[in-house]
This record gives structure tokens, C-alpha cells and sequence, in this order.
């Protein structure tokens, strides 16, 4: 058998594997340029590095843009939205400030205090528009802030079964 041309595609028994049903491209590594064939699924190699290359990075952690699974320092969690500020003198260990406080922060020209919560007023808690955010002192478990959240959810419920009632067929 001839030795293949880069980026042939080839069925999986002729690229010299048992099962059948897989397709195969003869692909170069990115690191260090060593030809071998690589699985070919939705039109695009599952990798391009070979084994040895791949276990090298593998210790190695990149961050920021050169990690595959960077989304720009934006993260959701919860339905919150965190942006990566490591210099953020409340960041969490991994650098994550809520994007809420932020912005609150940057509408009142200084920190928010530990003791204060910023609020969403219409309860959707990645609407982070300055006009949206209410910033309150924390009152413990039945404070005022307790007491906003469960309006706003009650709100919500309200405008969604209004809205459920218009479908059709209802």
C-alpha cells in the first residue's frame, strides 16, 4: 500500500483498522510534523497533535486565549454571569468577580462593602444593567433584600402564567 498523501481520507479498514464504519484523514502533527492517521468525525480531525505530543501539553496548563475552552474571561454559573479579574481585590481564588458587583462598582466610583448585596430588580440574574441593580446592606435571612428576590420571582411567575394563558389551545 502506498504511503498516503496529506489530508486523504480514507475508510477505516483501508487506513489499517479492524472496525468498520470509521473514516480516517492522514494528518501531520502540529507540534512536531509526524504524519499518522487521526479519526475524521463532522467534517474536521478529533486532534492534531499525536500520543507523545499530546501527553507533553497535558502537564503543561495554558490559560487565558490560548486554553480551547477560553470564552473571552466570561463565565455563567448559577444564572450569574463572573468575568476574570485577578487583580480584583474581591476576586475568588480563581479570579472571578461577579459581573453584577462590577458594574454596581463602577456606578457608585467605589467597592462594595462585604456587608452589601446588589439586587436585581426584575430577578433575572444576568441582566446586569446598571438601571437594573439595586445595591442594599445585607439583613440576614429575612432581609429586605430576601424579601425583593421573592417579589420578583412572584412577578415573574405572574407574567409567565399570562403568558402560557395566550398560547394557543390553552
Amino acid at each position: 500500500m502506498n504511503k498516503p498523501g496529506l489530508g486523504e481520507i480514507r475508510g477505516s479498514i483501508a487506513a489499517g483498522y479492524k472496525w468498520n464504519g470509521q473514516r480516517f484523514i492522514w494528518q501531520a502533527c502540529a507540534d512536531c510534523g509526524k504524519e499518522r492517521w487521526v479519526a475524521f468525525v463532522g467534517g474536521k480531525p478529533v486532534s492534531v497533535r499525536c500520543h507523545p505530543c499530546f501527553m507533553k501539553l497535558r502537564g503543561r496548563r495554558e490559560t487565558g486565549a490560548n486554553n480551547p475552552g477560553w470564552h473571552g474571561g466570561r463565565r455563567k454559573c448559577h444564572g450569574y454571569i463572573y468575568i476574570l479579574n485577578r487583580e480584583h481585590p474581591n476576586a475568588d481564588k480563581t479570579g472571578l468577580v461577579p459581573e453584577h458587583r462590577m458594574v454596581a462598582e463602577k456606578r457608585l466610583g467605589r467597592l462594595l462593602k462585604t456587608n452589601e448585596v446588589t439586587h436585581h430588580l426584575n430577578g433575572i440574574k444576568d441582566d446586569n444593567r446598571p438601571e437594573n441593580l439595586a445595591v442594599m446592606a445585607r439583613g440576614g435571612k429575612r432581609g429586605h433584600h430576601g424579601y425583593l428576590v421573592s417579589m420578583a420571582y412572584q412577578k415573574r411567575i405572574r407574567e409567565l402564567e399570562a403568558q402560557l394563558s395566550q398560547l394557543p389551545g390553552r
